[in-house]
């Protein structure tokens, strides 16, 4: 930081001294020339700290922010991921039971993450018409066994 208002004095310093360099050029021939070298000397001013930039680190203010976001973006990718498997373990289950001749209506997956991010699967809730309630207990028993999750059904 300190080396951005050392930049922006000796900007302000420079237009000063140009300025006053304008004013005391002498009209004539030579006035284009004083102009040019004037002008010249700004331009140097304003520019020769930005070839030195080496000591200036954007780094720490970036990597704190990215930090601060980091933790928000962890937490997000886990709830995607949480969420993803337990729509897959959803789709698998209605497989399951359609192989068996029952079309759920609705399932309902049990899942959680642990701290090293890894997703367990609690159980499952499978919601069939009245119409499947006699296949049920067979498809839920075919289902757990191919699966390996225990599923608890009910009728509507």
């Amino acid at each position: 930081m300190d080396a951005i208002k050392q930049w922006a004095v000796t900007c302000c310093f420079a237009a000063l001294a140009a300025g006053i360099a304008n004013i005391a050029i002498p009209k004539g021939n030579m006035e284009k020339v004083c102009r040019f070298a004037v002008s010249l000397f700004f331009m140097c001013c304003v520019l020769t700290p930005l070839f030195s930039l080496k000591g200036v680190s954007l780094g720490a203010a970036v990597s704190s922010a990215a930090s601060m976001d980091n933790s928000a973006l962890q937490k997000e990718i886990q709830n995607e991921k949480l969420t993803a498997a337990k729509e897959n373990i959803a789709d698998q289950i209605r497989s399951a039971f359609v192989k068996y001749g029952v079309t759920p209506v609705s399932v309902t997956v049990n899942a959680q993450t642990d701290k090293s991010g890894a997703i367990a699967v609690i159980g499952a809730q499978v919601t069939v018409s009245r119409s499947d309630a006699a296949k049920i207990d067979s498809a839920a028993a075919g289902a757990k066994q191919e699966l390996g999750i225990d599923i608890s059904t009910r009728s509507q």
